[in-house]
């Protein structure tokens, strides 16, 4: 009986087939490792090649805010991205307009964007109101819980974080009264309707009450008023503060004007301001918050959820002086300030040179 199975013929036969599959596979392997390689390469680029778009809307045009605007986009530019190559920035300023503000923000929730930088307590309040779709980041908000644009600072809720230009109430009386050792009563101007001026001036008023300072408090409606309200505050106060504000700031020669007129100090939350009016700050350095705010949005494209990302406050850690004011006023800096403050146009000076 022959026994079932291949013969010694089939045998070679089926060995020649199974060699021949095997060259075909490794052939086939060799051939698709440029291919894989090109595919690769193709989507690597096409990350690279992707356009980051941003949207920015900023409260109004002033030093303090064009400059967190630029230090904004310095950062982003140290960082690799370049506007007009993988940078598209779509800028809007509301000239501190609120139906502007509210306006622009509907025409950006209608087009398509990576992220919005939003600058200004008002701007951001008109963003947050109507974009939920991206990430929004917001900056130079002295309170953005009371400003209704997160509830928790600290975990972020929603897609939106950002920077705080919060201010120290206790380290700014506490500089009011080492320029002016004898202040007796302080005159604090303000915008009424900006939110984040008028919780300055609540908690730099609370402070003067802890530390028995005299203070009257000066709501301006528009800027229509700031010019009468200079004149009643100059007459009836030893130093004049302003706060962070947005609509003062935008009128800092008016503000000279009168500090020129009645020789007395104004001290003023923003190193910006300084250098169109007052004579001393324990003031902020807007580009820096801008530089923060960068970061922050790197953070986040890197892979950081939102609320990863707690609100960053920016730090007033140099007493800054004017000597251009001092001797317009013909004050002297008090001997024990000589070491800890800073001349504005002394640094200005540095900055050029470097």
């Amino acid at each position: 009986m022959k026994q079932l199975g291949p013969t010694k013929t089939s045998k070679l036969a089926m060995g020649r087939i199974h060699w021949r599959t095997t060259v075909l596979l490794l052939a086939m392997l060799i051939l698709s490792i440029p291919i894989a390689k090109h595919r690769l390469s193709a989507q690597s680029s096409e990350l690279s090649d992707k356009v980051l778009k941003i949207q920015i809307l900023q409260q109004l045009s002033h030093r303090s805010l064009d400059a967190l605007r630029e230090g904004f986009l310095s950062e982003l530019e140290a960082a690799g991205y370049h506007e007009g190559e993988n940078l598209q920035v779509d800028y809007k300023s509301a000239e501190n307009d609120l139906s502007a503000a509210q306006s622009i923000a509907h025409v950006f929730r209608e087009q398509e964007a990576d992220c919005v930088l939003t600058i200004g307590t008002a701007a951001s309040q008109a963003v947050v109101r109507q974009i939920s779709d991206r990430p929004v980041f917001f900056a130079a908000v002295s309170d953005p819980v009371s400003a209704q644009l997160l509830k928790n600072a600290e975990a972020p809720e929603a897609l939106v974080t950002g920077t705080s230009d919060r201010v120290d109430a206790m380290s700014e009386v506490r500089a009011m009264r080492q320029f002016y050792p004898d202040l007796k009563r302080v005159g604090l101007i303000y915008s009424s309707g900006e939110i984040n001026s008028s919780s300055q001036v609540e908690l730099v008023s609370t402070v003067l009450d802890e530390l028995g300072i005299e203070h009257k408090s000066y709501g301006i409606a528009s800027s229509d008023e700031l010019a009468a309200h200079l004149e009643v505050a100059f007459q009836e106060n030893d130093l004049i503060y302003i706060p962070t504000d947005n609509s003062i700031a935008s009128a800092m020669a008016l503000v000279h004007k009168y500090e020129l007129k009645y020789d007395k100090p104004i001290y003023v939350s923003s190193r910006s301001m300084l250098e169109e009016a007052g004579l001393f700050s324990l003031g902020f350095n807007y580009e820096s918050l801008g530089r923060l705010n960068a970061k922050m949005l790197l953070e986040y494209l890197d892979g950081k959820a939102i609320s990863e990302l707690p609100v960053s406050y920016a730090v007033q850690d140099q007493l800054y002086y004017s000597e251009a004011r001092l001797k317009e006023l013909g004050l002297e800096l008090p001997a024990d300030l000589l070491e800890d403050a800073a001349s504005l146009e002394s640094l200005e000076l540095d900055e050029e040179r470097k």
